[in-house]
């Protein structure tokens, strides 16, 4: 009974693991402004759910009477995105030379802040397995708070991004618009 469970785990996580890499394998052949756009919005999704799990767990972090797993839930969440994020800017890098020059920009002011928060969310797996029954000390909180700010600049910076060029957009069609009402 136990062996058929491990394996019907083991076979959700490499259905899964593959699903994954198929996607980001299917974005590298989808190369347009479009495609890199949505993926940009999709970190900015990501990076707020890491930031919202990283609030909730300096939350629980304060209260010593809970269950370790309620952090490790926490974590393994934060992972997750991270790990998501770090493959579709892998993917978008790849395409680099294909991206509009505010995406590449996107691209590089992200990189280095999910750098920070995958430190980070590493060294805070690394003090939860050192330190399960201290889950609520200053060290491990500043982890979750660093987590926190980095997700949250990313999610900011993108938005900023995104809405400067829809901005862009909106002025471009305006022009063509009034370009073609000129024409007549």
């Amino acid at each position: 009974m136990v062996t058929k469970r491990m394996f019907s785990m083991a076979s959700a996580t490499v259905i899964t693991l593959g699903l994954s890499l198929g996607q980001a394998g299917a974005r590298m052949h989808h190369t347009g402004n479009d495609d890199a756009e949505k993926t940009l919005q999709e970190i900015k999704a990501l990076a707020s759910s890491v930031e919202d799990q990283a609030d909730q767990l300096l939350q629980i972090s304060q209260n010593q009477n809970l269950s370790p797993y309620s952090h490790l839930t926490r974590l393994d969440a934060m992972k997750n995105g991270v790990n998501r994020m770090g493959r579709d800017l892998a993917v978008l890098e790849a395409e680099r030379e294909t991206l509009p020059p505010w995406e590449q920009e996107a691209v590089d002011d992200t990189l280095p802040l999910l750098r920070d928060a995958a430190n980070n969310i590493d060294s805070a797996f690394e003090y939860f397995k050192e330190n399960r029954t201290h889950l609520w000390t200053p060290d491990y909180r500043s982890y979750a708070s660093r987590i926190y700010e980095d997700s949250g600049e990313i999610a900011k910076s993108l938005k900023g991004y995104l809405k400067d060029n829809n901005g862009r957009e909106e002025r471009r069609q305006r022009e063509d618009e009034s370009g073609s009402v000129s024409d007549k």
